[in-house]
C-alpha cells in the first residue's frame, strides 16, 4: 500500500485538482510525475511542493508456502510437479487467463495437466492453510 501525504495548507479549490499518474512501491528514493490541471485555463500559478509518499508492504512472509516449486515450467509432457518443504497434501487449482478453473486436484506432488491447451495459466496452491499463486506455461 502506498500513502500520499499532502500538507494541511494544500487546499483543493473548485476547478483545480491533481491526480497520481503512477503508483509504485519504492525501495529508496525515487521520483514520479504528478499531473495537475485547471478548468480556468492558462495563466495561473502552480505550486507543488512538500508532499511525502510512503510505501508499506501488504504481504508478509508468514503466509508463504516454504520451498514451493512448480516444475517443469513450461510443461511439455502434461505433468506438473508441485513440491514443498513439507510434502503435505496440497490443493492445486489451475485457472486460464479468463479466470475459469480448468484443473483442480488434491495431491502430494503430481498434477495431470495433459488436457490443457498451449498457453499461460495461473496455479493456486494451498497447503496447511497457506496459499500461493504462480504462473504456469503449457507448451
Amino acid at each position: 500500500m502506498v500513502t500520499v501525504t499532502l500538507p494541511a495548507d494544500a487546499a483543493n479549490k473548485d476547478g483545480f485538482g491533481f491526480r497520481i499518474v503512477s503508483i509504485f512501491d519504492p525501495a529508496g528514493t525515487d521520483y514520479a510525475p504528478v499531473a495537475a490541471a485547471s478548468t480556468y485555463g492558462p495563466g495561473g500559478a502552480w505550486r507543488i511542493d512538500n508532499f511525502t509518499v510512503t510505501g508499506t508492504s501488504l504481504g508478509t512472509h508468514q503466509n508463504q508456502i516454504a520451498g514451493l516449486k512448480l516444475y517443469p515450467n513450461p510443461v511439455t509432457n502434461g505433468v506438473l510437479n508441485v513440491t514443498t518443504d513439507n510434502n503435505e497434501i496440497k490443493e492445486v487449482t489451475v485457472f486460464d487467463v479468463l479466470g475459469k478453473q480448468v484443473v483442480k486436484a488434491s495431491t502430494e506432488q503430481v498434477v495431470n495437466v495433459s488436457n490443457l491447451k498451449t498457453g499461460v495459466y495461473m496455479v493456486k496452491v494451498t497447503e496447511a492453510g497457506k496459499t500461493a499463486t504462480r504462473k504456469l506455461v503449457i507448451k
